[in-house]
């Protein structure tokens, strides 16, 4: 009977051990401005995170200030000017 009790106990302290809330991890998500330092053309993009990757090329959605319509610009040819 107190081998019982005792896998019991422990069984209980198992469960309260990992019944603590998980925290949720998710990425923030971050827009950003950047810069097209050739054209100095200024891009928006709402979502850093959002990362397009075609053949290991790594590509950013973002629009102009003035336009809705999104293009995939590639991430290393934009400069990144500020958080918005």
């Amino acid at each position: 009977m107190k081998k019982l009790d005792n896998k019991v106990k422990k069984i209980n302290k198992f469960k309260k051990a990992n019944t603590k809330k998980t925290i949720d991890l998710k990425p923030k998500r971050l827009s950003g401005l950047f810069e097209n330092p050739i054209t100095h053309e200024i891009w928006v993009c709402n979502n850093m995170n959002n990362v397009v990757k075609i053949d290991n090329v790594e590509f950013l959605k973002v629009h102009k200030q003035d336009s809705p319509r999104e293009v995939l610009l590639k991430k290393e040819a934009l400069k990144f000017i500020k958080y918005i």
